[in-house]
């Protein structure tokens, strides 16, 4: 046997021992072919043994996968593993990745694939971060979009408004009609007194021109009697000059006290009109823009578009380009999400210890029970029963995180069977625990105590009820130091925190906050926040009593309201009056009404001229269900 031959086939085969090179050389009768071609499947019966053992391991992984680490590392399985796990993670990735651009790409449909695609991609998966680009870009085109159509709609409103008003008022010219809409800045109901009054005017002078003996107050009485028909009036006009007799006039409500009807189905007729046509000016991409975006834009309407509604969270900060207060990070231990692992024994372990993992045993202790973001976690960890192997480790999670969403980790040696380790706590508050793993699995064998990530803060709130005013107070018991807190205000079934009332700065340990009670009844309470949505202490339960009032009576044609409103807010639930028949079922038909921007007052309206029983009734969020109503009042007949 060459020992020459027995080297280079050393070479050819590398994993394979010199000693079982040598005894098949032997067997071959020094047949170099012959050698290799036995050792050839030799080889590949043992590495399909060390693919099935890495497979193992990592079951995740297809075979194509293994093979491809395996031979990076010349089919050495202890050395494959840390790759295998990285392989692994990166795949679990681009999962993830992918099945985010497929719920991007549904929920923003409106924008091509490849800008949702680059979105995501140059954001690094960061879903919330994409979605405020694109965001941003969806808006910009309805900018566009909105600029583009408004020239188009104001001319089609300012057409319909002539329109309708040289319909009604067939004996006055279109330039008429356009010269009390431009007086009037566009507003249909003054424009349409001013002509009401010019046509009245008008006819008027016809009918003294026509009859110069008679007396204005005779024009005047005809026209009313024939509902202001010039020609009908003429005909009572030569009647009485032939007579010279009375005339017994009709008892009607005069022309300007039907102005209010007219104008209410003028105004309703040109807005339906031009909804059609808006309607028919945006094709099916807008139309699912608006579906699209309505919740996406929320937050942003909420928080970011009107100044001074929203606190100046992080996520608004970014949002508008601001850059966020610096935090005190005195006490905050700088960290990386990822930890990298300890170094790997050189030996992997026997086939003993695998089999014998149904007995292995660990404690684990996590300690403090809470800290807060950046600060050191302690975890300490005894055997009791088994032995440990160079790929065992253990990681953090959330608490109802499955055994593949780990937030960082590290290895443990062989060697060890108690220590204390230490970690950073994760940048996201909540409830974590730690899992120990054995033998590089995902299966694990224990879980820690729970700890809390995030400060302790203490809240209290109570009411004033003098001056109806909220009063919190706070008091940070551990955690970093969070210069841009706030305390929100909210009802107590909120679910969602950005739906606040209002809110207060809450910086420093301790301190108290104010805030104007609420005026609609129910249960409330107050949230602490450091700089995001996500609370960290939750106050005791206020109650707002109330109810709302309406003392209405009617005196020389001005009905008189004495109002106290608590079931909703006048100035953002757009709250209105309206006077109404008591027997009127339909809300539609109120013969007043007055948009409300104060809860609590006096408020007088012009009374109908029609007699008869009435009542005010309260409206809201621009509905038209009665939310209340006064009582009820006559108005006489005028004498």
């Amino acid at each position: 046997m060459s020992d020459q031959t027995v080297k280079q086939l050393k070479k050819e085969f590398s994993d394979l021992s010199v000693s079982m090179i040598g005894d098949i050389l032997r067997t071959c009768e020094n047949d170099r072919d012959a050698a290799a071609s036995m050792l050839r499947g030799m080889e590949n019966e043992e590495n399909n043994k060390k693919i099935k053992e890495l497979g193992s391991m990592f079951p995740d992984l297809s075979r194509e996968a293994l093979t491809e680490v395996l031979n990076k590392h010349n089919w050495n399985v202890e050395e494959s593993i840390a790759t295998a796990f990285n392989v692994m993670e990166n795949r679990e990735r681009e999962v993830e990745t992918e099945n985010q651009l497929k719920k991007m790409t549904h929920l923003f449909e409106q924008l091509p694939e490849e800008i949702v695609r680059k979105a995501v991609i140059d954001n690094d998966g960061d879903i919330e971060e994409a979605t405020i680009q694109l965001t941003t870009l969806i808006t910009l085109q309805k900018q566009k979009e909105e600029a583009a159509n408004k020239g188009i709609q104001d001319r089609n409103l300012r057409t319909l408004k002539i329109q309708a008003l040289v319909e009604k008022f067939p004996d006055l010219t279109r330039e008429d009609v356009m010269k009390q809409l431009e007086i009037n800045k566009e507003d249909i109901k003054g424009a349409h007194a001013a002509l009401l009054k010019l046509s009245a005017e008008r006819k008027q002078k016809i009918l003294q021109d026509k009859f110069p003996s008679m007396s204005a107050k005779d024009i005047s009485a005809a026209l009313e009697s024939t509902d202001w028909n010039v020609e009908q009036a003429q005909t009572v006009l030569s009647s009485k000059q032939q007579s010279q007799g009375t005339v017994s006039l009709k008892k009607i409500e005069t022309i300007f006290d039907r102005a209010d009807d007219d104008v209410r189905k003028l105004e309703k007729d040109i807005t339906q009109s031009h909804a059609d046509f808006f309607k028919a000016t945006n094709d099916t991409a807008a139309a699912t823009f608006r579906n699209n975006i309505e919740k996406i834009l929320e937050t942003q309407v909420r928080a970011g578009d009107a100044p001074g509604i929203a606190p100046p969270i992080r996520e608004i900060d970014e949002r508008l380009g601001k850059k966020p207060a610096p935090i005190d990070e005195t006490n905050v231990v700088a960290h990386s999400e990822k930890e990298n692992p300890a170094q790997r024994p050189a030996v992997p372990p026997t086939t003993s210890v695998i089999e014998n993992s149904s007995k292995f045993r660990v404690n684990l202790k996590a300690s403090p029970e809470r800290v807060d973001i950046g600060n050191k976690i302690f975890v300490e960890w005894t055997l009791e029963n088994g032995a440990t192997t160079n790929y065992d480790w253990i990681g953090l999670y959330p608490t109802d995180a499955p055994n593949k969403s780990y937030i960082s980790y590290q290895w443990r040696g062989k060697s060890e069977t108690s220590g204390k380790i230490e970690f950073v706590a994760p940048s996201t508050y909540g409830t974590y625990e730690f899992r120990y793993f054995f033998y590089g699995s995902y299966e694990h064998t224990t879980r820690s105590n729970r700890i809390t990530i995030g400060p302790e803060v203490k809240l209290e709130v109570k009411l004033s009820p003098g001056d109806r005013t909220i009063v919190g107070n706070f008091n940070q018991l551990s955690g970093n130091n969070y210069p841009r807190a706030w305390v929100g205000l909210y009802g107590k079934s909120e679910k969602n925190n950005r739906n606040f009332i209002t809110y207060e700065y809450a910086p420093g340990v301790t301190g108290q906050v104010s805030m104007e009670a609420p005026v609609k009844p129910g249960e409330y309470e107050l949230r602490y926040f450091t700089d995001s949505y996500s609370e960290i202490s939750t106050s005791n339960a206020i109650v707002i009593e109330g109810e709302d009032k309406l003392d209405a009576k009617y005196a020389d044609g001005v009905i008189d309201i004495d109002m106290k409103i608590v079931s909703c807010d006048a100035r953002t639930d757009r709250a209105w009056l309206g006077v109404f028949f008591t027997t009127e079922t339909d809300q539609k038909q109120w013969r007043r009404y007055k948009y409300l921007n104060v809860n609590e007052g006096n408020l007088k309206l012009k009374a109908p001229r029609t007699p008869g029983t009435y009542e005010v009734r309260l409206f809201s969020r621009g509905t038209y269900q009665p939310v209340f109503k006064s009582n009820s009042f006559i108005i006489p007949l005028s004498s």
